[in-house]
C-alpha cells in the first residue's frame, strides 16, 4: 500500500509547500491508495467489497479503477502469469 499526502485544491506548485503546511494544517488530509492484482474471476468481488466497506458517504469517497495487467514476472523466482501472483 501507497501512503499519499495531499492538500487537495490548496496545492499551489509556485508556492512553498511547508508554508501551506503549516498555515493550512486544519485542511491537512491523509489519502491512501491501494493497488490490488487479482485474477479475473476476482474482480467483481474486490470491487465490491472496498465498495461497501470504503464508502462514508462524503465527498472524497474515492474511485475504484479496474485495469488489465499485461504481463506479471515474479523477479526471485522467474514465474509469469497466474503463478507469479
Amino acid at each position: 500500500m501507497v501512503k499519499v499526502d495531499a492538500l487537495g485544491n490548496l496545492v499551489d506548485p509556485d508556492e512553498a509547500r511547508y508554508h501551506l503546511l503549516r498555515k493550512y494544517l486544519e485542511k491537512y488530509s491523509t489519502v491512501s491508495k491501494i493497488e490490488i492484482v487479482c485474477r479475473d474471476d476476482e474482480v467483481d468481488r474486490f470491487v465490491e467489497v472496498i465498495r461497501d466497506f470504503a464508502r462514508t458517504g462524503e465527498r472524497g469517497d474515492g474511485r475504484v479503477f479496474v485495469g488489465e495487467i499485461v504481463r506479471t514476472v515474479q523477479i526471485r523466482t522467474g514465474k509469469e502469469g497466474e503463478e507469479a501472483l
